[in-house]
């Protein structure tokens, strides 16, 4: 990644935060990246290489997103991320 492009990827995860203190979440670092490429549509896989973790370890952050997140289940989920991503700049 670029000097460019990383400042773009932590500009993004800050957005992010911004929009998650609206709904009154608190995640983990970790957690938070998980997520911006959840929105950004990477599968489990993809995911789990971008942040250098095994995919189960993409499958339990996921998990905890579910539970710290305003949704219910694997559907409330995606629909959530969704909204995220319609909430782009």
């Amino acid at each position: 990644m670029t000097a460019q492009q990383n400042s773009g990827f932590f500009d993004e995860l800050n957005r992010l935060e911004r929009l998650l203190l609206k709904d009154n979440v608190k995640l983990t670092q970790r957690e938070l990246e998980v997520l911006y490429w959840a929105v950004e549509t990477l599968d489990n896989a993809e995911i789990a290489l971008k942040c250098g973790i095994s995919v189960s370890t993409v499958k339990t952050h996921k998990n905890n997103l579910i539970d710290k997140l305003p949704v219910q289940g694997k559907s409330g989920f995606h629909k959530y991320l969704l909204k995220l991503s319609k909430n782009q700049p």
